[in-house]
This record gives C-alpha cells, structure tokens and sequence, in this order.
C-alpha cells in the first residue's frame, strides 16, 4: 500500500506539469487534457481509499465531504473531457472544438487543484 501511494504521489508531483510542449492541434489539446485528468483520477482514488475520518480514524484520513466533492469534480470533468473529444473529431467544428477543450481544461484544471492538496500518506 505505501509503495502504490508512493507512486501515486510521484505521479501527482511530476503529472500535473502537463506536456512538456504545446499541443499543436485541439486533438493533441484533449489528449494531454484526458492525461492530466487520469493523474488527478488515481490521486483522488487513493484518497477515497483511505480510511474515513472519524474519532479513532488514524491521522490521515479521507473525509466524506472531501470524497462527495471529488466525485462530482470527477464526474464533470469526465464528461467535459468526453465532450471535447467529440467535438474535435468532427469535421469542421472550428471555434466550437477550441470552446469545448478549453471547457475540459478548466475542468480538469479544477480537479487538479483540488486533488493537489490531499493528504494521501
């Protein structure tokens, strides 16, 4: 469990800097968008795993409120995400594909930022 932690919080230091380039195309744009979305997933998962905080609960805990959050920051961004890869992959969306990515990096924008204040060991 310490080492899957571990992992989970390399991933989170090093994933949520993104590309080391600039997308060049929407669909390089949502592609690094669902990347950065899967590194705040497996964070906000490891946080859900832990034990509830409660009397007794050791120190670091999740809180219930903290996990209902996530869930619909989640839920959000997962269909934000789905949105814009739709719309980039259809011909001609012009404007309307660079509105939806920008949606769907907000979002998950929002959901890395709020998992990058969890306490997850």
């Amino acid at each position: 469990m310490k080492k899957t932690l571990a992992i989970l919080a390399f991933l989170a230091l090093t994933g949520f800097e993104g590309c080391s380039t600039v997308p060049q195309s929407p669909q390089q744009a949502v592609y690094s968008a669902k990347s950065n979305y899967a590194v705040a997933l497996a964070v906000a998962v490891a946080y859900k795993g832990l034990p509830r905080c409660a009397v007794g609960a050791p120190v670091v805990c999740s809180k219930p409120d903290v996990v209902l959050t996530l869930q619909k920051v989640d839920i959000a961004s997962s269909a934000l995400l789905d949105a814009a890869e739709a719309t980039v992959r259809t011909e001609g969306a012009g404007a309307n594909a660079q509105t939806a990515v920008k949606a769907a990096e907000q979002a998950v924008g929002a959901f890395q930022t709020i998992v990058s204040v969890l306490q997850t060991k």
